[in-house]
């Protein structure tokens, strides 16, 4: 509490000091911050717009709709009468009072979040939530009595109450607004008498929004939310208190939504792009310097959404997530004060969102303190760190360094320091730039010349402080400089046939093929690297001619018949590809000598359940799965190369089969089992070997990990995942 205290004090300074540097500036008009109303989402009730020259954030009241039911429309099929959709301003989920509709970078009006209702889910922009239910009291045998930080009271059942809670009593929300001018020292509150009209502050606004909640279980919460905009910053600054008000201890969960949309309208593709700063796992004996700040593109994976995981505490190396979007170089960054105790990343086909996870725990009496700031700015292609007062970034361009200095508000007199060392310590280089001028809109950019050994991996120091030598971002780094991402791909396919052979269900009316997470990743995966992909049933009819224009054979599920295990059997003899990933039955292991590995056993599950959604489950996942990790020999392979295997990152394997390697058959990884796994043995993950002129790799265990529900997760939105299977097709069919 008394660091929260400490870093509030700090936050107030700052707006003060910013209001005091706008009223010193001579011969200019000072910035101003505009108050106004508008109903954004169509339900009667004027909502808060907050605005200057860099943002606009549109913020709902909390106050309930006048019109349409607060349910989004039913989903297609549903004979359901059709309402105006407006958000679920008093559903048993979102905290209504506060919550960010959008988010507009004024200079490219560029909006950053999707506002979208699509069968049911309705997607406005960043909801929040405290997701772990404190259950009060059990009323009867599996039901319970819930309070509900940020909406009310209800009962709920099961272990997954979040789909159940009903009898909802929600809390209602109180709003208090308060402005400055440059220059004041504090803030004056601004009546209700005021009325809608639009107003202006040149020093900041801020709007406090408070529910409490009481109960007669001896539970009880109050939930402060205070939004600033200063009138000169491209900063929307959030504080958040929650603070027990009962008789008892509680413990929940806190997380935010972000329905981001960097891309604007039509579905997500790859101008847009996301990072969040991971380090390797303190077991590996990596130096802790060494941030993997990699940025990887949106993939828009229809038809459904594809929740890639959670990412672990001990992978998380800075509490912020950077999202951008490439031909224009805008770029959003979201920070918090402390640390988070996880994140969950999911796509979908319009929207994906990176979800940061708190834990709070309270004794009665106690609150909990923290700080979240939304960053903006433009012509940056990534983002290396931060400080209180902007970001930087720097990427390799042929034998130089570019370096990208973004504040939050205009600056003169900015100097940009840069240090270079080899790892062992010896000064590649110092070199200082004064006298630079920056803003949100314009950056500043300096180029400095590589010096001779930065081939190898060397640690980077870069600092931007201000005319006063006040620090406003410093990144410290330990890195291998490259001209191409860790993510590109070491080839490209150049239109080669792949078949994807998979045991699919057809749709009953239209007969095409029903698309699972399987069959959505491999054909988005393939189509990637450049091949032309045609899908094949393993027990229908093909073409005689099927294998003769093919390059690979992807053969995922079900057991082919007899004459089209023939057919690839020639095929690949003749020097086609083969790529062998899911599970097989034992009779189609043991006899086919297509394979690498006969049968070892059954199939081993790994994790029982999934995690109950959006709850502490998801902490430490990775001690409940199945870690990728290569032999000897596979550490040499094309396919595994330039991808951070375990322990330096976890993979998190669900589900895999046991294998057997053949004699002629070579171990490339291991799957080493997580702690919580009482068998604690290491089995072949990936075998290869040569039949005829053809490529085989055998991988036990499907593209989707075999994770119940949850799916797969490596990196941030699965980039390395990604990597290794369009790797592995690659080095199939020769291209390495």
């Amino acid at each position: 509490m008394r660091m929260g205290m400490m870093n509030g004090i700090r936050w107030h300074v700052s707006i003060m000091m910013m209001g005091l540097a706008a009223a010193l500036c001579h011969g200019k008009e000072p910035e101003a911050v505009e108050r106004s109303f508008r109903d954004m989402d169509h339900d009667g009730v004027p909502e808060f717009v907050l605005s200057n020259r860099y943002v606009c954030a549109e913020i709902f009241s909390g106050k309930p709709p006048e019109k349409g039911d607060g349910k989004p429309e039913g989903k297609k099929g549903k004979e359901k009468e059709k309402t105006e959709p407006v958000p679920e301003k008093y559903g048993n989920r979102f905290n209504w009072g506060g919550w960010i509709y959008n988010l507009t970078w004024r200079p490219g009006e560029r909006t950053w979040l999707a506002n979208t209702t699509d069968y049911g889910e309705v997607w406005h922009g960043i909801p929040e939530e405290f997701e772990e239910e404190v259950r009060m009291a059990e009323l009867e045998p599996g039901t319970f009595a819930v309070m509900l930080p940020g909406i009310g009271t209800g009962v709920g059942s099961g272990p997954n109450i979040r789909r159940t809670v009903d009898h909802v009593v929600h809390a209602p929300w109180t709003v208090k607004e308060e402005c400055r001018d440059a220059g004041d020292l504090a803030w004056r509150v601004v009546p209700l008498s005021a009325g809608d009209k639009p107003r202006k502050a040149t020093g900041a606004w801020r709007l406090t929004f408070s529910q409490r909640i009481d109960t007669p279980y001896g539970y009880g919460c109050e939930y402060i939310k205070e939004i600033t905009l200063a009138a000169d910053e491209a900063v929307l600054r959030t504080r958040r208190r929650l603070t027990n008000t009962g008789t008892r201890p509680f413990h929940t969960t806190w997380f935010t939504h972000g329905f981001w949309k960097p891309t604007g309208k039509g579905p997500l593709n790859r101008d847009g792009w996301f990072t969040l700063p991971l380090r390797a796992p303190n077991r590996s004996g990596l130096s802790p310097s060494r941030v993997d700040t990699e940025c990887c593109r949106l993939h828009a994976l229809p038809p459904t959404a594809h929740y890639w995981g959670g990412i672990d505490k001990e992978l998380l190396a800075e509490p912020w997530d950077a999202i951008g979007h490439s031909p224009s170089g805008d770029i959003i960054l979201n920070e918090f004060d402390g640390s988070l105790d996880f994140w969950r990343v999911w796509t979908h086909a319009e929207t994906f969102s990176c979800e940061p996870f708190m834990g709070i725990g309270l004794e009665p009496g106690e609150s909990r303190e923290w700080l979240e700031a939304r960053c903006f700015g433009t012509e940056m292609t990534g983002v290396k760190g931060r400080g209180r007062d902007g970001m930087l970034n720097w990427r390799k361009a042929g034998q130089n360094l570019a370096i990208h200095f973004l504040p939050y508000k205009s600056l003169e007199g900015v100097q940009l320091k840069v240090d270079m060392a080899t790892l062992a310590g010896e000064t590649l280089l110092s070199r200082q730039f004064p006298g630079l001028s920056a803003s949100p809109e314009q950056p500043t950019h300096v180029t400095v010349p590589l010096p001779a050994g930065t081939a190898e991996p060397c640690r980077i120091s870069v600092e931007a402080v201000d005319a006063s030598n006040h620090v406003l971002a410093a990144v410290h780094r330990e890195e291998l400089l490259q001209d191409l991402p860790r993510t590109a791909w070491l080839g490209d396919a150049d239109g080669a046939v792949a078949l994807l052979v998979a045991d699919y269900q057809r749709d009953t009316i239209t007969k095409a093929p029903v698309m699972d997470i399987q069959l959505t990743l491999w054909q988005a995966y393939l189509a990637d690297c450049g091949f032309t992909v045609t899908l094949l049933h393993p027990q229908e009819t093909w073409a005689d001619n099927a294998l003769e224009k093919a390059a690979l054979v992807v053969w995922t599920s079900g057991r082919l018949s007899a004459m089209n295990l023939f057919h690839v059997r020639q095929g690949v003899h003749r020097g086609v590809g083969l790529l062998l990933a899911g599970f097989h039955d034992q009779q189609e292991l043991d006899d086919n000598d297509l394979f690498p590995a006969a049968d070892g056993g059954e199939r081993m599950v790994l994790s029982e359940a999934a995690p109950r959604e959006a709850t502490m489950d998801f902490q430490d996942q990775g001690s409940r799965l199945y870690q990728l990790k290569p032999t000897e020999e596979g550490a040499l392979h094309p396919a595994l190369q330039g991808l951070p295997w375990y322990p330096e990152s976890l993979c998190n394997v669900g589900q895999l089969q046991r294998l057997q390697p053949k004699e002629e058959a070579q171990v490339l990884l291991m799957g080493v089992p997580g702690s919580a796994i009482a068998d604690g043995e290491a089995y072949p993950m990936l075998c290869s070997r040569n039949y005829g002129q053809g490529r085989v790799l055998q991988l036990a265990c499907p593209v989707g990990w075999g994770m119940p529900s949850c799916a797969c997760h490596w990196g941030r939105l699965a980039e390395y995942h990604r990597k290794f299977f369009v790797q592995m097709a690659l080095w199939c069919i020769g291209k390495e």
